[in-house]
């Protein structure tokens, strides 16, 4: 029986003026986002980090993950910014490198069960949440993962 897990990672900061998003002409519908800066607020020092509807995840995690050849994975440039509240709390404090996190498969959730999966490791929800593979969910528990909550979920898929 396959396990696949709902991830809900840190939320540091917020999508940045330089983000490109597509207009969708359903307002249920997961706005497409072409170009990415991520602004922090804080931060706790979680290797994953998301703000709706994108995730990113720090250069050496990505690498870890591309190196496992997890599917449903593509990793893009994104912009990391700090917000000025971010310049106060930590005025010292660098950030390290982050990719963009791309899940290209899917999955259907209906409360904490799975449905209509595609079979990779990493996809999107219907609600632009991250669901993972127990695969990679192994490569992401070797980094800091600490302020993201993990929900195993029921496979309805039968």
């Amino acid at each position: 029986m396959t396990e696949l897990f709902r991830l809900s990672p840190e939320v540091a900061g917020q999508l940045g003026s330089r983000t490109i998003m597509r207009p969708c002409a359903d307002p249920n519908a997961v706005p497409e986002v072409e170009r990415l800066e991520y602004v922090f607020d804080g931060w706790l020092g979680d290797d994953l980090i998301e703000s709706f509807p994108c995730f990113i995840a720090t250069e050496r995690l990505a690498s870890a993950l591309a190196g496992e050849k997890l599917t449903g994975l593509r990793l893009e440039e994104a912009q990391v910014g700090k917000s000025e509240q971010f310049r106060e709390l930590y005025p010292r404090r660098k950030l390290p490198p982050f990719k963009w996190l791309l899940p290209l498969g899917q999955v259907r959730l209906v409360k904490s069960a799975f449905r209509q999966w595609s079979g990779e490791d990493l996809c999107l929800a219907q609600r632009a949440e991250l669901v993972v593979s127990e695969r990679a969910l192994a490569v992401l528990r070797k980094f800091q993962i600490d302020n993201c909550d993990i929900e195993t979920l029921a496979d309805k898929t039968g």
